[in-house]
């Protein structure tokens, strides 16, 4: 399977991304992620593959400063039109993780919606991500339950919660837990699938 990251294609849908549908299951992830985080230093925080801001800007009030990063500079485009009338300390980022390596920032925390799912290499990008995550910050995954039915080149077919949990901790992430935070028919690829939050803790 060739997974790509889809930057082009994301480019084109920016300006319609924001659906009632989008919107609706943003809400339900932004307000999952608020209940579970629990990291003590709430400074700064990442939005990684934020597409149109909706997670970080659920969440602005958690930490003091907000990076949004993404690949698709139409999608950032997006984010820095709400950004220009909200009172919020926040800026985007455009970074292909894949394939080059963020500056050395740190971050309280970073969150992802709905993004390992287009990333080939998403371990690679995961351990980049975590040397960017401050000591003691805590990351929090949304996504897909793996599910055979989901044929595509684009995507991955969802992720086995142990594995990637397992993934996580071989990178030095602790605490590493995973609840189904939402399930519905014709969610993921026209297919029923289920939602699960993971969270994790970097070593002090």
């Amino acid at each position: 399977m060739k997974v790509i990251g889809n930057t082009e294609q994301f480019d084109k849908m920016a300006l319609r991304y924001d659906s009632p549908e989008r919107i609706q299951i943003a809400n339900i992830i932004s307000e999952a992620m608020r209940d579970k985080i629990t990291v003590g230093e709430r400074v700064k925080a990442m939005d990684f593959g934020c597409g149109t801001g909706l997670i970080g800007l659920n969440l602005h009030d958690e930490f003091d400063e907000w990076v949004f990063v993404d690949a698709s500079k139409e999608m950032l485009k997006q984010v820095d039109e709400k950004l220009a009338v909200l009172p919020i300390n926040a800026r985007t980022l455009q970074i292909d993780l894949e394939n080059t390596t963020a500056e050395q920032e740190h971050f309280s925390c970073i969150v992802m919606s709905q993004v390992l799912l287009h990333i080939q290499d998403y371990q690679s990008v995961l351990k980049k991500l975590l040397d960017l995550l401050a000591p003691g910050g805590q990351l929090l995954i949304a996504d897909f339950d793996e599910n055979p039915n989901v044929q595509s080149d684009l995507v991955h077919p969802g992720f086995d919660r142990s594995k990637l949990a397992s993934g996580l901790e071989d990178l030095g992430l602790e605490e590493v837990a995973a609840e189904i935070i939402y399930q519905a028919d014709n969610l993921f690829m026209k297919q029923r699938a289920a939602l699960f939050l993971m969270s994790g803790f970097k070593q002090a």
